[in-house]
Protein backbone atom coordinates (compact mmCIF):
# COMPACT_ATOMS: atom_id res chain seq x y z
CA UNK A 1 0.00 0.00 0.00
CA UNK A 2 1.57 3.39 -0.89
CA UNK A 3 0.27 6.47 0.32
CA UNK A 4 -0.41 9.79 -1.67
CA UNK A 5 0.19 13.47 -0.51
CA UNK A 6 -0.84 15.83 -2.72
CA UNK A 7 0.47 19.55 -1.77
CA UNK A 8 -1.98 22.06 -2.94
CA UNK A 9 -0.20 26.11 -2.71
CA UNK A 10 -2.91 29.25 -2.59
CA UNK A 11 -0.47 31.59 -4.50
CA UNK A 12 -3.43 34.19 -4.84
CA UNK A 13 -2.16 36.25 -1.68
CA UNK A 14 1.64 36.25 -3.20
CA UNK A 15 0.05 37.05 -6.81
CA UNK A 16 -1.50 40.13 -5.17
CA UNK A 17 1.56 41.43 -3.70
CA UNK A 18 4.07 40.79 -6.06
CA UNK A 19 1.27 42.92 -8.44
CA UNK A 20 1.51 45.56 -5.76
CA UNK A 21 5.68 45.48 -5.58
CA UNK A 22 5.63 45.93 -9.24
CA UNK A 23 3.26 48.58 -9.14
CA UNK A 24 5.80 50.32 -6.40
CA UNK A 25 8.79 49.69 -8.67
CA UNK A 26 7.26 50.82 -11.76
CA UNK A 27 5.83 54.73 -10.24
CA UNK A 28 8.91 56.39 -7.97
CA UNK A 29 7.54 59.76 -8.94
CA UNK A 30 6.18 60.37 -5.21
CA UNK A 31 9.58 59.29 -2.98
CA UNK A 32 11.41 61.07 -5.84
CA UNK A 33 9.49 64.42 -4.94
CA UNK A 34 9.74 64.30 -1.30
CA UNK A 35 13.71 63.38 -2.19
CA UNK A 36 14.07 66.14 -4.45
CA UNK A 37 13.21 68.92 -1.58
CA UNK A 38 15.86 67.10 0.46
CA UNK A 39 18.25 67.39 -1.53
CA UNK A 40 17.04 70.94 -2.54
CA UNK A 41 17.57 71.97 1.63
CA UNK A 42 21.00 70.04 1.68
CA UNK A 43 21.72 72.18 -1.16
CA UNK A 44 21.11 75.01 0.63
CA UNK A 45 22.77 73.80 3.76
CA UNK A 46 25.59 73.51 1.26
CA UNK A 47 25.68 77.03 0.76
CA UNK A 48 25.46 78.04 4.53
CA UNK A 49 28.08 76.21 5.46
CA UNK A 50 30.37 77.16 2.59
CA UNK A 51 30.70 73.82 1.66
CA UNK A 52 30.02 70.18 2.90
CA UNK A 53 31.73 68.05 3.71
CA UNK A 54 34.69 69.39 2.64
CA UNK A 55 34.85 73.55 3.14
CA UNK A 56 35.01 75.66 -0.07
CA UNK A 57 38.25 77.79 -1.10
CA UNK A 58 38.31 81.31 0.17
CA UNK A 59 37.59 84.17 -2.14
CA UNK A 60 41.04 85.38 -3.47
CA UNK A 61 41.86 88.58 -2.38
CA UNK A 62 40.80 90.38 -5.72
CA UNK A 63 37.44 89.54 -5.54
CA UNK A 64 37.41 90.49 -1.94
CA UNK A 65 38.21 93.53 -3.05
CA UNK A 66 35.51 94.24 -6.03
CA UNK A 67 32.71 93.25 -3.48
CA UNK A 68 33.63 96.90 -1.49
CA UNK A 69 34.80 98.27 -4.53
CA UNK A 70 38.17 99.28 -6.41
CA UNK A 71 40.05 101.32 -3.66
CA UNK A 72 37.77 101.41 -1.16
CA UNK A 73 40.10 100.23 1.76
CA UNK A 74 43.10 102.89 0.83
CA UNK A 75 43.88 105.23 2.83
CA UNK A 76 41.47 104.40 5.51
CA UNK A 77 41.61 104.77 8.90
CA UNK A 78 40.11 104.02 12.39
CA UNK A 79 36.27 103.33 12.09
CA UNK A 80 36.19 103.40 8.20
CA UNK A 81 38.95 100.75 8.34
CA UNK A 82 37.25 98.71 10.85
CA UNK A 83 33.33 98.98 8.72
CA UNK A 84 34.90 97.65 5.60
CA UNK A 85 37.11 94.62 7.75
CA UNK A 86 33.64 94.17 8.90
CA UNK A 87 31.75 94.32 5.68
CA UNK A 88 35.04 91.88 4.22
CA UNK A 89 34.58 89.34 7.21
CA UNK A 90 30.49 89.05 6.18
CA UNK A 91 31.42 88.26 2.69
CA UNK A 92 30.31 84.80 1.69
CA UNK A 93 31.59 82.68 -0.82
CA UNK A 94 29.17 82.27 -3.93
CA UNK A 95 26.25 84.27 -2.32
CA UNK A 96 27.33 87.71 -2.96
CA UNK A 97 23.60 88.20 -4.86
CA UNK A 98 21.95 84.96 -4.12
CA UNK A 99 20.91 84.12 -7.15
CA UNK A 100 22.61 81.01 -6.96
CA UNK A 101 21.58 79.83 -4.29
CA UNK A 102 18.08 80.42 -4.61
CA UNK A 103 17.84 79.02 -7.98
CA UNK A 104 17.92 75.37 -6.58
CA UNK A 105 14.95 73.12 -7.92
CA UNK A 106 13.73 69.78 -8.04
CA UNK A 107 11.97 68.42 -11.04
CA UNK A 108 10.53 65.05 -11.14
CA UNK A 109 9.54 63.15 -14.10
CA UNK A 110 9.30 59.38 -15.85
CA UNK A 111 11.27 58.36 -12.36
CA UNK A 112 13.95 61.01 -13.00
CA UNK A 113 14.73 63.75 -10.65
CA UNK A 114 16.72 66.57 -11.79
CA UNK A 115 18.35 68.83 -8.79
CA UNK A 116 20.03 71.91 -9.37
CA UNK A 117 19.91 75.29 -10.76
CA UNK A 118 17.93 77.33 -12.96
CA UNK A 119 17.69 79.78 -15.36
CA UNK A 120 20.64 81.73 -15.72
CA UNK A 121 22.33 80.53 -12.58
CA UNK A 122 22.94 77.06 -14.54
CA UNK A 123 25.31 78.32 -16.42
CA UNK A 124 27.03 80.67 -13.91
CA UNK A 125 26.07 77.41 -11.28
CA UNK A 126 28.42 75.02 -13.39
CA UNK A 127 31.50 76.84 -13.04
CA UNK A 128 31.30 76.81 -9.19
CA UNK A 129 30.25 73.26 -9.22
CA UNK A 130 33.79 72.06 -11.50
CA UNK A 131 35.66 75.21 -11.32
CA UNK A 132 37.56 76.07 -14.56
CA UNK A 133 38.39 79.25 -16.47
CA UNK A 134 36.63 82.40 -16.96
CA UNK A 135 36.43 86.26 -17.51
CA UNK A 136 37.56 88.27 -20.68
CA UNK A 137 39.65 85.85 -22.71
CA UNK A 138 39.60 82.76 -19.98
CA UNK A 139 41.96 84.24 -18.14
CA UNK A 140 40.77 83.72 -14.90
CA UNK A 141 40.85 80.28 -12.80
CA UNK A 142 38.03 79.72 -10.58
CA UNK A 143 38.36 76.47 -8.37
CA UNK A 144 36.03 74.09 -7.82
CA UNK A 145 33.39 75.05 -5.06
CA UNK A 146 31.30 71.91 -5.50
CA UNK A 147 27.53 72.88 -4.09
CA UNK A 148 25.85 69.90 -5.84
CA UNK A 149 26.77 67.41 -3.30
CA UNK A 150 25.02 64.53 -1.75
CA UNK A 151 25.85 64.12 1.74
CA UNK A 152 25.66 60.93 3.64
CA UNK A 153 22.79 61.57 5.73
CA UNK A 154 20.90 62.57 2.51
CA UNK A 155 21.70 59.09 0.98
CA UNK A 156 20.23 57.54 4.32
CA UNK A 157 16.83 59.83 4.11
CA UNK A 158 16.28 58.41 0.70
CA UNK A 159 17.01 54.59 1.51
CA UNK A 160 14.41 55.05 3.83
CA UNK A 161 12.02 56.90 1.61
CA UNK A 162 12.20 53.79 -1.09
CA UNK A 163 11.63 51.32 1.52
CA UNK A 164 8.32 53.65 3.15
CA UNK A 165 7.35 53.50 -0.46
CA UNK A 166 7.62 49.80 -1.57
CA UNK A 167 5.84 48.90 2.47
CA UNK A 168 3.26 51.17 1.74
CA UNK A 169 2.56 49.18 -1.99
CA UNK A 170 2.50 46.25 -0.52
CA UNK A 171 0.65 46.48 2.14
CA UNK A 172 -2.32 48.77 0.29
Amino acid sequence: TMVAIRIRTDTTGATLMLGKLGAAVRNWNVPLRAFGRILVRSITENFEAEGRPKAWRPLAEATLFSRLGVGRLVGKKGKELKRAQKRLANVKILQDSGVLKNSQRAEVSNNTLRVGPTGPAALYGRIHQFGGKAGRGKKTTIPARPFLVVQDEDLIELKDLMTDHIEKQIKG
